[in-house]
């Protein structure tokens, strides 16, 4: 893992750990929570973890294929579907929620992916 993508990762991660938290103490003073996160790494892609899960997963079969090992391809393949299967899940129940007028809006102006 390169440093950039090391910072990359904790950048996204610092930055759900910051709205979570801001959210939890929205709701401790009684004041409207702020329903999706869109600021930073977040505004290009509702999942930018995901995102760069699976650029990592298709960068190692990139790598490993040049070594004679195409059998990764379906490694990734198979853990690409997985995680568009979970993603719609995760979709479909946050639909159900309360905020569902504001995350219809949220998923038709925000990128799944990049």
């Amino acid at each position: 893992m390169s440093d950039s993508e090391s910072f990359r990762i904790g950048t996204r991660d610092s930055q759900l750990h910051n709205f979570v938290t801001s959210n939890s103490k929205l709701k401790e003073l009684g004041k409207p929570m702020v329903p999706n996160l869109d600021r930073g790494l977040w505004q290009y892609s509702r999942r930018p973890n995901y995102f760069g899960e699976q650029l990592w997963w298709w960068r190692l079969v990139i790598f490993a294929w040049n070594l004679g090992h195409g059998w990764t391809f379906i490694v990734a393949l198979i853990n690409s579907m997985c995680l568009a299967y979970v993603t719609a899940l995760v979709e479909q129940r946050m639909l159900k929620q309360e905020t569902e007028l504001k995350h219809t809006f949220y998923i038709k102006r925000q990128p799944q992916h990049v």
